[in-house]
């Protein structure tokens, strides 16, 4: 089902083969933690999976020691005052884990791999995906209430898409670290599997969906995905966008970038 080949754009590794699209983060060094031009480029990737007759299915994973970080706080959230405004928030046009899976025409299914750590708009994203392969250990974070920002996206996707309303909350409200094992015990991550097993099951994964009767794995995505677009399209409706002009976000962010304790927040 087509050509091996690669390339690299904006620290985003895509490459096709037998039928699956693989599109991994590759900015190890910083966790993999997501600038607008790597969303960018994953958005990029997502449409060429979407448009390729020879792709059935997608594969997203992270290199080096995490799957996802989060976004880069120091490009997103202490972007200019005056950009946070124009955004609506730290997420710039066409660089927004709300929107990165939406739109898409084809209905191919997305399989994430994750490990290490999956937390803020990682984690967003890879709930977003169909399914997930995830290694035993991993860690999972939602980070938006330590940072001072609205996490009630992330909580939608797992209390209304996941059916785990008391487990989002609680994370949600504590901002407390979760594991693999927890999320495949409440049907969060579909498969769990041993760290240096993740690739070959995640493929694995891939390939048997590919080899099955398109149209009938399309009538699932289709399904799926547009009670994620529901999901996000409501939650965007909720949202507060002057938290993020907020004293006690620029605070959070600032003591993440200079490794200190925050200082009490005051809700201003």
């Amino acid at each position: 089902m087509g050509p091996v080949w690669k390339r690299t754009v904006n620290d985003v590794l895509y490459s096709a083969a037998g039928g699956v699209g693989t599109v991994t983060l590759n900015r190890p060094g910083k966790l993999n933690a997501l600038t607008d031009d790597m969303l960018r480029s994953v958005r990029a990737a997502l449409e060429e999976i979407d448009e390729d007759e020879n792709v059935r299915v997608g594969v997203l994973t992270g290199a080096g020691r995490a799957f996802c970080s989060g976004a880069d706080v120091a490009q997103r959230q202490l972007r200019p005052l005056e950009e946070i405004v124009r955004y609506g928030g730290p997420g710039a046009k066409g660089a927004r884990t709300s929107e990165l899976m939406l739109g898409l025409s084809h209905w191919k299914p997305m399989v994430v791999a994750v490990h290490g750590y999956v937390m803020g708009a990682g984690l967003h994203i890879a709930l977003s995906c169909d399914v997930i392969v995830a290694a035993e250990e991993t860690k999972f974070h939602i980070t938006e209430v330590t940072r001072g920002v609205d996490g009630s996206g992330t909580w939608a996707l797992l209390a209304d898409l996941y059916g785990v309303a008391g487990f989002a909350t609680e994370t949600a409200l504590t901002g407390r670290y979760w594991t693999s094992e927890e999320a495949c015990n409440l049907g969060i991550v579909g498969r769990l599997v041993k760290s240096e097993d993740l690739y070959d099951e995640t493929q694995s994964v891939a390939e048997v969906i590919a080899a099955m009767p398109p149209q009938a794995v399309k009538a699932i995505v289709r399904r799926r995905r547009l009670r994620l677009e529901a999901i996000e399209l409501e939650t965007r409706s909720h949202l507060q966008p002057d938290i993020y002009q907020s004293a006690d976000f620029r605070e959070s962010a600032m003591a993440f970038i200079e490794k200190r304790a925050a200082r009490p927040f005051r809700g201003e």
